[in-house]
């Protein structure tokens, strides 16, 4: 009798493993199975029937759409450039998003704000009118600013800092002289002539037949390895 009792505890025990088991299976497809959300930035509140109640236009990648509220989701909390999350079905808002979504894009010079609180900013050669988020609402900006902004979704997020110096300029002094360069005798005493004319003698006929030289960059095998 008590060999059998313990044979079936034994059994039991194994069936509640085999449960904990399959549920933990079962999480993991669930998870794996899950329809995706799909980040967009708020724009504004809209009415299109009374008995529907509010709605949400919001910018989903390049294109803009009317959508409801999920449950938990309150229309009066939601400003103007938040990122939201939208149903698989793209239909509904489930939550809201962090603010980190639209920490990239590309740049462009704010020029000054309009009469509802949108930018007007310029982007290479166009001049734009875009929307912020509430963090840049609040910022005070200066003509010529530089901020971060995404084409897509027409909103202007943060403020960066402009690069201090040009990338393109050499700090450094060089140090090949004329002496370091072969095979351009003649092209460089002309070159030099010129130079040394115009700075000594920039009044004299001389220098009337020969054109100002702009800097110039001159390549050659170095003397020493010719020789």
């Amino acid at each position: 009798m008590l060999h059998l009792l313990d044979k079936v505890q034994r059994r039991g025990a194994g069936l509640i493993a085999a449960k904990e088991k399959i549920e933990e299976a079962e999480g993991v497809i669930k998870k794996l199975t899950a329809p995706p959300y799909f980040p967009a930035v708020f724009r504004r509140i809209v009415t299109i029937r009374e008995s529907e109640g509010p709605r949400a236009i919001v910018r989903l990648g390049a294109n803009e759409r009317v959508v409801g509220f999920g449950d938990g989701v309150e229309s009066a909390i939601l400003r103007r450039g938040d990122w939201v999350y939208l149903a698989h079905e793209q239909n509904v808002i489930v939550g809201l998003a962090s603010a980190e979504l639209g920490d990239t894009g590309e740049t462009c010079d704010f020029q000054c704000k309009t009469a509802d609180g949108r930018l007007l900013v310029k982007a290479r050669d166009e001049y734009l009118v875009v929307c912020t988020t509430p963090a840049l609402a609040e910022a005070e900006l200066k003509p010529g600013a530089l901020l971060l902004w995404d084409r897509n979704t027409e909103f202007a997020s943060e403020r960066v800092e402009r690069p201090s110096e040009s990338k393109l300029a050499d700090d450094e002094t060089p140090r090949e002289t004329f002496d370091d360069v072969g095979g351009l005798g003649p092209q460089i005493e002309k070159v030099t002539r010129s130079l040394f004319i115009h700075f000594y003698h920039p009044r004299s006929p001389a220098s009337s037949s020969f054109r100002r030289k702009d800097p110039s960059f001159c390549m050659g095998r170095r003397e020493r390895e010719r020789r």
